[in-house]
């Protein structure tokens, strides 16, 4: 799934899920909540990756004060492991 957004976005799955952020301006404000690397109000560049970042509860949410982030997210939320 991906997902292009100007302010908040908040969504579901299971813990590991893979979450990849891009800046698609330049961004104020990034905080992450419910992700297992976590940023709190970053001010990022445009073209800016934040990449294979997990959940690590049922919700989580990425918001920011200001510009465009495109969201990735798997999916499915199960998460193989086994790297097979």
């Amino acid at each position: 799934e991906v997902h292009s957004i100007n302010r908040s976005f908040s969504f579901s799955g299971k813990s590991g899920r893979t979450v990849s952020v891009v800046a698609l301006s330049r961004v104020t404000g990034l905080t992450y909540r419910g992700l297992r690397w976590t940023v709190k109000n970053k001010t990022v560049p445009p073209l800016w990756c934040g990449t294979r970042n997990e959940m690590t509860s049922s919700r989580a949410r990425i918001s920011f004060s200001s510009g465009r982030l495109a969201i990735i997210l798997s999916t499915s939320s199960e998460v193989d492991r086994t790297g097979t």
